[in-house]
């Protein structure tokens, strides 16, 4: 059976039916018979329709019976030996998007909690099964055109706020989604194709050290900002310095190995000759600077390492330690997706710039820059 998004469509455009059937040249009788599927529009009749939505007929009309595929999985082989693998393995049930190409899809576990600040990324599709060489059958929502996303992942906030803007720029057919990752895990989502865009931070003055399995990458500028210590506001503890954890009597909300917070944080308590083992919350970790900032401010860590921005959303208190510059890694493989042109022409746009230099603490002067080794 063939089915469509007509109506969908015309109500997300805001189009009454008698509008459409002016612009297509037919009555709203034969509009509604075609939004009902009831009947099959001709030939050049979908591609009428199909230009009004500034869409394919191929998204518009959507043949029931290739609602499900057998894909493989993205990230099921670890790049190294050394490396555990991304995520459990896909079972029954799971939520899934679709990456890859349009010649090859991939499936990957579909984002959820703190990518989208507390909202789950949009769903394309359900594991049904799963057989021995490791691919699983996905099947879609019905009557809906199979979406492939675009996978942006670091752990900077401000991506939510990159995402809102070029969802609302997206070609259809295509989604843009945020996967909450520090930098180590966001370059191993990049390896293994299950993200197509990785954003790392590091120090000013410092440069990212790149596995050559990424072969050739685009680098564009995001933002710039300060990386510090997040206390509850007011400052109650009267914190200063990583010194004073070595008290045993602040408690510590950190990040995983593998995040540029916690390579500073080991690094300035080895300046201090504080031991780890001495701090407590250390060995617990938290996925991403929000969540520190949140910790904080709920009482359940005094302290954190984390970006201004991060204390600016929960109003906590912030103490800077060093500058840092956050860039965007696109590879060559992927840098004529539609999703990555949306992406770069939002990083263009005064309205973007002038949101993401007051969703936080945020330096601008440089966004949608190319970097330059």
């Amino acid at each position: 059976m063939l089915s469509n998004r007509v109506r969908d469509l015309r109500v997300e455009a805001g189009l009454a039916q008698a509008d459409l059937a002016r612009r297509i040249g037919v009555t709203r009788q034969a509009l509604h018979l075609i939004e009902t599927m009831q009947v099959v529009p001709s030939t050049a009749l979908a591609l009428k329709l199909a230009r009004v939505f500034d869409t394919t007929v191929e998204q518009l009309f959507v043949d029931d019976e290739e609602a499900s595929a057998w894909v493989e999985v993205a990230g099921a082989r670890s790049p190294t030996a050394q490396d555990s693998p991304l995520w459990p393995e896909l079972g029954t049930g799971d939520r899934v998007l679709l990456v890859g190409t349009d010649e090859r899809p991939l499936a990957r576990p579909a984002p959820s909690g703190m990518s989208a600040l507390g909202l789950s990324a949009p769903m394309v599709g359900v594991v049904t099964d799963r057989n021995e060489t490791g691919q699983v059958c996905v099947e879609h929502a019905p009557h809906s055109p199979w979406q492939r996303s675009l996978v942006v992942a670091g752990c900077d906030i401000g991506l939510s706020l990159l995402i809102t803007h070029a969802q609302r720029n997206h070609s259809r057919g295509h989604s843009v989604v945020w996967d909450s990752a520090d930098n180590r895990h966001a370059l191993r989502l990049l390896e293994s194709r299950a993200a197509q865009v990785a954003a790392l931070h590091y120090p000013v003055g410092a440069a990212p050290v790149l596995p050559d399995q990424l072969g050739r990458v685009e680098r564009v500028h995001f933002a710039s900002w300060q990386l510090g210590w997040i206390v509850r506001r007011g400052n109650p503890a009267g914190f200063s310095t990583a010194e004073a954890l070595g008290s045993g009597r602040l408690r510590l909300a950190n990040r995983p190995v593998g995040a540029g917070t916690r390579t500073l944080l080991d690094r300035l308590l080895g300046e201090c000759q504080v031991n780890p083992d001495d701090v407590p919350g250390y060995d617990s970790t938290l996925s991403g600077h929000l969540e520190v900032a949140m910790a904080v401010t709920a009482g359940l860590a005094d302290v954190g390492i984390g970006i201004a921005s991060a204390a600016a959303q929960v109003g906590a208190d912030f103490l800077p330690i060093q500058s840092e510059v956050c860039e965007l890694l696109i590879p060559k493989t992927v840098s004529a997706d539609d999703g990555v042109a949306t992406l770069l022409d939002v990083l263009s746009q005064d309205r973007f710039r002038w949101d993401l230099g007051r969703y936080g603490p945020y330096d601008v002067s440089r966004t949608g820059s190319s970097m330059v080794d």
